[in-house]
């Protein structure tokens, strides 16, 4: 409703949280309790708990749409712009294709040095997912250019390719399919009315749940690294009920909301809080464990250990859920101050977006951890978090180095921010 009366952008990273929200929190725990689904975990006073989750869902959904509405200092910071660049879109899929090159740098070249490769890998992950925006940017606008459509869709084919080398996990692949829609909305589909954007949205939505449940529906539950050709011999022998049964995964929560009430009744019934440990966990991801043997765990491997799980990988985790970190870091200091903090992260990102609506470097550097938003709710959010800023930093350097060197050989322009048109402005492209 809100994006229909143009008050937030559809394509905005607090409405894709919120969309990971309900997955994750609302519809998960809503399933868990009236089906009794609790995965290993053992919820002994379900209304109750149910009650009390319902209570803080709603304190921290109060607290994170206040903060975003007001923004405060947030919102000042991101009205500032910056110098916009005048690129042709044949000069943006070669900008995507130099992106790729920076990404397999970092992925195969620096991601094979010791500890260092760690970082770099996910680096990378933001700037595939990078380039992948910079050809929904240049494709949107002209569906029906040949020439644009086939050399974008070669660039992106090639993204997913190198993800899906040694790649079991989904999330890397929906950073990328994520990050072209979100440029396509900023660059042509915002323009279109409310109607034919959502008609834009299903065409290219569908097929692409349809993809990453596929996908889903052709990991093997033991194994963790595969070649592309595994890959996709496995996700060709996908069948129809296969097929639904991935796109049930995708939407069911993966049990962090009962995974929330199992930690709402345990702390701190039964273990101490840990005060804000989201933060610690937050600050400490870059520091190797190898190095600080006692870093803290994730609350996710914390749950195993606690729920006495048998017969699982000494890596294996679980999903604890928004909620879950609340209840866990001590709910009378967290419910607060998570919502007012993301609140206040969500609007800088959305509002430095609008103010540079007509830039596609700053729309690709934001869409670059669009996954990572999405499953923030689901927990390790902390982590999460940390992923989706590391892979706009990632896209952040693709972009400096690139436009830099674009610029200097005058494939393309720069202009000084007050030349920019006002991010409501209708570009010269798209007024026919």
């Amino acid at each position: 409703m809100q994006a229909a009366r143009g008050t937030v952008e559809l394509a905005s990273l607090r409405n894709l949280f919120l969309v990971g929200y309900i997955i994750f929190q609302l519809s998960s725990a809503t399933t868990s309790l009236l089906f009794e689904e609790y995965d290993q975990l053992y919820i002994q006073y379900p209304v109750y708990t149910g009650l009390i989750f319902a209570f803080l869902s709603t304190v921290f959904l109060i607290f994170f749409f206040f903060s975003y509405h007001k923004g405060w200092l947030a919102k000042r910071l991101g009205q500032k712009e910056v110098r916009n660049v005048d690129i042709s879109p044949i000069v943006l899929i070669l900008l995507a294709l130099a992106f790729c090159i920076f990404g397999l740098f970092l992925r195969l070249v620096l991601g094979q040095v010791p500890i260092l490769g760690v970082l770099t890998a996910q680096l990378a992950v933001g700037v595939f997912a990078a380039a992948c925006g910079l050809v929904g940017w240049a494709w949107a606008p002209r569906p029906l250019n040949v020439p644009i459509a086939i050399s974008g869709f070669l660039v992106v084919c090639f993204t997913l390719g190198v993800l899906l080398m040694q790649s079991f996990g989904r999330r890397e692949l929906l950073t990328c399919l994520l990050a072209f829609g979100f440029a396509s909305y900023w660059s042509a589909w915002r323009y279109l009315g409310f109607q034919r954007l959502l008609t834009r949205l299903a065409v290219i939505g569908i097929p692409a749940l349809i993809f990453m449940a596929v996908f889903t529906a052709a990991r093997a539950g033991g194994e963790r690294e595969r070649s592309i050709g595994e890959t996709i011999r496995a996700m060709s022998s996908v069948g129809v009920y296969d097929l639904k049964v991935g796109i049930i995964d995708l939407l069911s929560g993966q049990l962090a909301g009962g995974n929330s009430l199992w930690l709402i009744e345990n702390y701190p019934e039964n273990y101490d809080y840990i005060p804000l440990h989201a933060v610690t966990y937050y600050v400490t991801q870059p520091i190797p464990r190898v190095y600080w043997e006692n870093k803290p765990n994730s609350v996710g491997r914390i749950m195993v250990e606690q729920g006495e799980f048998r017969k699982v990988g000494a890596n294996y985790s679980l999903g604890p859920g928004m909620i879950g970190h609340v209840a866990h870091d001590n709910p009378w200091i967290a419910v607060w101050l998570y919502g007012i903090v993301l609140g206040l992260i969500f609007r800088w990102c959305d509002q430095f977006t609008k103010t540079n609506a007509l830039n596609p470097i700053v729309v690709v550097i934001i869409g670059s951890g669009l996954s990572q938003i999405l499953g923030l709710a689901r927990g390790e959010s902390a982590l999460f978090l940390f992923n989706a800023t590391t892979s706009m930093v990632g896209a952040w350097i693709a972009g400096w180095l690139t436009v830099t060197f674009f610029a200097s050989i005058g494939w393309m322009n720069r202009t000084p921010p007050r030349q920019l048109q006002t991010p409501n402005s209708i570009p010269d492209g798209l007024k026919a």
